[in-house]
């Protein structure tokens, strides 16, 4: 058998993604969003087994091994979505849904499937022809066409699962305690990333196929992998955390803290134009435009706009007093800061308090978020383990801390302390 270098590239990206897609399945409880994750990197994982045997000569002995997922990415689309969907707390989609969405790729395989079952040496000297071919390839126009419209659809569905990432993005900080938000970021960048290589692959074909530039002659071939790597990465931060779900109150708080934004910032912008009705120059020359757009921005405060946000549900200084002394003897007696997957509306489950109440008091009075109010408490505790005689491993005390890895430990304390726990503890040392 003889493998050449890409050939070799392909198999390993195989072996990686073969190894994410069954941690993932088997890390996850059937019915799990992570369990559509690992679907999208096996659909993928086939496509990088197809590209090392392609390109090797392996074909000559597995051809019919060969072409069982064309038009991977009409697959790759709807999983992508149905993932976020059911990972940010939208209701997942039902079986006739997913029927629907995946349609078009079904079509594609029926339409495909006599190309299955040709002789093996008629998909042989196919192959051997692709392989030998080293000029540009140029398609009739009704292939352009096709081709343009399976990366458009990926693109539509990788578009709409942004959108929902990026109302998630900040939110998360307020309901979880857990690297989750960092996650849900890691994706949105991911997601993005896909966009801009489809968007480069549709102009690189368009230039090839009418100008032509053969640009997409160079990075054809290694598409794909591009393509694993983005994939591959998600996979990655899935095995962080393989049970991701936010629930459907947990989204109802996001989206109503989110519309309570978009009505304080047209308020806000109400009165930026009312303020900008002024006339351009005072009466002594001092003021411009400018002047008062920065003076009229320095006095807004971070208070300031976080009571535009929650001017329709106001809650009363005492009664916020009163939540905020609950939130932190609550916290400190029970030590729920301790359990590393505590959320917002359990906390609020354990004060017998609604959510938004909890998430309102924490924002608007305590001016933080429920994320750096958990790692507060959770980086105190750490600094008494750390003090203590008997040297715990840095990743034992992140967990008895509450931490759910020893990564995100190491953020929270350099964000609160300014340095490290490892740092922090030599210091200790020093000064004992």
């Amino acid at each position: 058998m003889q493998l050449t270098l890409l050939s070799l590239i392909y198999f390993i990206a195989f072996s990686h993604a073969l190894f994410i897609t069954i941690a993932i399945w088997r890390q996850t409880e059937k019915g799990q969003p992570g369990r559509i994750l690992a679907l999208l990197v096996a659909a993928l994982a086939y496509k990088l087994f197809e590209g090392g045997v392609t390109y090797s000569d392996l074909y000559r002995f597995i051809p019919h091994s060969l072409d069982w997922l064309p038009g991977v990415v009409l697959i790759m689309g709807p999983l992508f979505y149905g993932y976020i969907r059911s990972v940010t707390g939208e209701a997942p989609l039902s079986k006739g849904q997913w029927l629907i969405h995946l349609s078009p790729a079904m079509l594609l395989m029926t339409i495909n499937s006599p190309e299955l079952f040709i002789a093996a040496s008629t998909k042989i000297e196919r192959i051997s022809q692709f392989n030998a071919y080293e000029g540009p390839l140029l398609l009739p126009t009704r292939i352009i066409f096709l081709l343009i419209i399976l990366k458009l659809h990926l693109a539509t569905y990788l578009t709409y699962a942004w959108k929902m990432l990026a109302r998630f993005d900040k939110g998360a900080q307020q309901l979880r305690a857990d690297d989750s938000a960092l996650i849900l970021h890691r994706h949105k960048q991911l997601c993005l990333a896909l966009i801009m290589l489809e968007s480069a692959w549709v102009i690189l074909f368009i230039l090839q196929q009418t100008a032509g530039i053969f640009a997409l002659d160079y990075v054809g071939k290694s598409w794909l992998l591009f393509m694993s790597a983005i994939i591959g990465a998600m996979g990655f931060y899935g095995l962080m955390q393989p049970r991701l779900l936010f629930s459907m109150s947990e989204r109802e708080l996001i989206l109503n803290s989110l519309n309570q934004e978009t009505i304080a910032h047209s308020d806000q912008a109400i009165e930026s134009n009312r303020d900008g009705e002024m006339p351009n120059d005072s009466e002594n020359g001092q003021y411009s435009n400018t002047n008062l757009v920065e003076i009229s921005q320095a006095k807004k405060s971070k208070n300031i706009k976080n009571q535009k946000k929650y001017h329709l549900t106001p809650i009363s200084e005492a009664a916020s007093d009163e939540v905020i002394s609950l939130i932190n003897k609550t916290l400190v007696d029970q030590q729920l800061f301790l359990d590393d997957k505590l959320t917002l509306s359990s906390l609020a489950e354990s004060l017998q308090l609604k959510p938004h109440m909890v998430s309102q008091v924490i924002n608007q009075a305590m001016d933080t978020n429920f994320y750096q109010l958990i790692n507060q408490h959770r980086v105190s505790y750490a600094e008494k383990l750390l003090a203590r005689k008997e040297a715990w491993s840095i990743e034992r005390i992140a967990y008895e801390s509450g931490f759910g890895n020893r990564v995100t430990f190491n953020n929270a304390f350099k964000t609160l302390k300014g340095c490290s726990p490892s740092v922090y503890r030599k210091q200790l040392l020093k000064a004992g």
